[in-house]
């Protein structure tokens, strides 16, 4: 599922907000979700090599994904003000999910 977020009315009704970076340290790109229910809503590329800010909410599920090579991680945010996901080399053997 693709959704422009500023055309729903997705956003949950809270007033925190937290940065959440996402870090691509795989060759190739990867993918930004953020995971609502059962619906991933597309934000965009994450190049190779390269980090994005989006800012969230806490309490949120965000999943970064790569194809080539395959790998995923996925965080739930806190309340903390920055937090991290990263795809690296051990994503590609590790479980996917993680809590921050």
């Amino acid at each position: 599922v693709t959704v422009n977020p500023e055309e729903t009315n997705l956003r949950p009704a809270m007033s925190t907000t937290v940065e959440l970076l996402a870090c691509n340290g795989l060759p190739g790109e990867a993918r930004l979700f953020w995971v609502n229910g059962d619906d991933e809503v597309d934000y965009g590329v994450v190049e190779s090599g390269s980090t994005r800010v989006q800012s969230t909410f806490k309490e949120q599920r965000w999943r970064l994904r790569c194809e080539k090579p395959s790998a995923e991680v996925e965080c739930t945010t806190s309340d903390e003000a920055e937090q991290h996901l990263l795809l690296t080399e051990a994503s590609c053997r590790q479980k996917p999910t993680t809590r921050l």
